[in-house]
């Protein structure tokens, strides 16, 4: 317990100061020594170690049936807003937009644009 009449001895700034660059250094020291290694990269064509433990299935192969060579309207007359997010393809001078929305469902469209056949998918 103190008395009244007790100082109170304050550390000075510089004492503030070399203890907060002490404990700064203390950090960056064990961020230095408990940083995890940096990746490094295969060399190109060298295959992914990739085993099929790592790979879940949820749907069985086909169970979403792809679209195959779809019947396009004049966009004003699709029932798809203006501002409709879609995947636009320009390919031999023939144009198609693949509504967002629409490929959500389906995820694959087989079409045929420009004279070349073609697979979008989302």
């Amino acid at each position: 317990m103190r008395s009244g009449c007790e100082a109170v001895i304050a550390p000075s700034r510089a004492q503030l100061l070399a203890g907060l660059l002490v404990a700064v250094a203390a950090g960056a020291a064990a961020l230095y020594i408990t940083r995890p290694p940096a990746p490094t990269a295969a060399p190109p064509g060298t295959p992914d170690q990739l085993s099929s433990a790592e790979i879940t299935t949820i749907l069985e192969p086909d169970a979403i049936q792809s679209v195959d060579h779809p019947r396009f309207v004049a966009a004003g007359t699709a029932g798809v807003r203006a501002n409709s997010a879609v995947i636009g393809v320009d390919l031999g001078g023939e144009a198609h937009a693949y509504p967002i929305a629409f490929m959500s469902r389906v995820e694959i469209v087989n079409d045929r644009l420009g004279g070349t056949n073609i697979a979008i998918t989302w």
